[in-house]
């Protein structure tokens, strides 16, 4: 699986964050079929999965847990991006379908 560990990337790169939020993606490369887990609860957290071309094609808003099912069975192979909005805070990851 693969593990995420991400400061606030809208941070100046000469300040660093001491707020981090960590959260697995797994499985990674996956079959459009995979898990996220936070190290913290969520609350009311906006979830967008966008393709390369930055096309939205999922979104969740007002999300709350610390772990989610995540179903694509149309995504094609290829590189994705999540972005995750919580606490006036976004994030971003990558990960990879592969069927």
């Amino acid at each position: 699986f693969s593990q995420y560990s991400l400061d606030n990337l809208g941070a100046p790169a000469s300040v660093q964050s001491t707020e981090l939020l960590s959260f697995n993606i797994f499985p990674n490369p996956n079959q459009g079929h995979f898990n996220l887990q936070f190290d913290e609860e969520l609350f009311e957290a906006n979830l967008t999965i966008r393709n390369i071309y930055g096309n939205i094609l999922f979104h969740k808003s007002n999300i709350s847990g610390k772990n989610f099912n995540i179903d694509m069975p149309s995504g094609k192979n290829g590189i994705y991006f999540i972005e995750l909005n919580h606490n006036t805070e976004t994030y971003r990851a990558k990960f990879i379908i592969s069927k």
